[in-house]
């Protein structure tokens, strides 16, 4: 089969979009595998190809509940989709572990990698407006946490929350996208939701997949469900823009005075 990894840092859409390409008959799917108990640190930045290969093998073996996330498809969170008998590509989701990427491109010639990247208001605020990523019950305070979101990442090199990471992330898939163009594929968030088709036959191209019915019925479903919840993949929205009324408006500030400096102008508050 053939291998292809999708990252993100968290609260990018990775899940809608993981479900976008698991929509397809042949696809095997598998939910952050390397956060798994399962096969968590299987990998690392010195993983050799055959590592990297069996790595891949393994998860589309497994059966473990949560990389197949059995409890949203139980809840119908997340959607059954008909597989094929004959599998052709296994795919994966990390939010996490980043820090292995430039590593796995250069030992496996074979894989690719989807990076997708949201902008930073957006990502930020729904950060700081998850309960179970934001522990506002531990007291922890916005204004510490925004930027480098120590309480959260907790000095682990395999965790990207915060701005900081973000940034670290955007400027890492740029340069994987230029060293690697045939094999990384840096797709905007923005132009997913709001050019859906268009963008999802883009990166089925990029993967080698055609598109099938099921995929189509699935992006039509998702744009018009009521079933939005902070972990959905059901996204009823064309416009990326609820951070507006959100972020508090220093933090707002503050991450554009940083995108100015960093040269990083396709995100700035004007273009909401």
């Amino acid at each position: 089969m053939k291998r292809i990894a999708i990252h993100s840092v968290p609260r990018s859409g990775s899940s809608w979009l993981g479900q976008i390409l698991n929509s397809s008959p042949k696809v095997c799917f598998r939910f952050q595998p390397l956060f798994s108990y399962a096969f968590k640190d299987y990998l690392n930045d010195k993983s050799s190809r055959e590592d990297i290969v069996g790595f891949f093998e393994n998860i589309a073996k497994s059966s473990d509940d949560f990389l197949l996330q059995k409890d949203k498809l139980e809840s119908e969170e997340y959607p059954l989709f008909k597989k094929d008998r004959n599998l052709t590509h296994i795919i994966y989701k990390e939010v996490r572990y980043h820090n292995i990427l430039e590593n796995l491109l250069l030992q496996d010639k074979d894989l690719k990698v989807i990076g997708l990247v949201r902008n930073p208001f957006a990502v930020i605020s729904s950060f700081l407006n998850s309960p179970r990523e934001f522990r506002k019950d531990l007291g922890w305070i916005e204004a510490e946490e925004w930027q480098f979101a120590e309480k959260k990442n907790k000095n682990k090199a395999e965790e990207y929350f915060g701005f900081e990471k973000w940034r670290e992330i955007y400027f890492l898939f740029i340069e994987l996208k230029r060293r690697y163009p045939n094999r990384f594929i840096l797709v905007n968030y923005d132009d997913l939701i709001e050019d859906t088709v268009n963008q999802v036959k883009k990166i089925f191209k990029f993967c080698d997949m055609e598109i099938d019915e099921q995929t189509y019925s699935f992006i039509q479903r998702s744009n018009v469900s009521v079933k939005e919840t902070v972990y959905s993949v059901y996204r009823h929205k064309k416009h990326d823009i609820s951070w507006v009324n959100t972020l508090d408006k220093a933090i707002q500030s503050m991450i554009e005075v940083d995108l100015q400096k960093n040269c990083i102008l396709e995100f700035n508050i004007e273009k909401k």
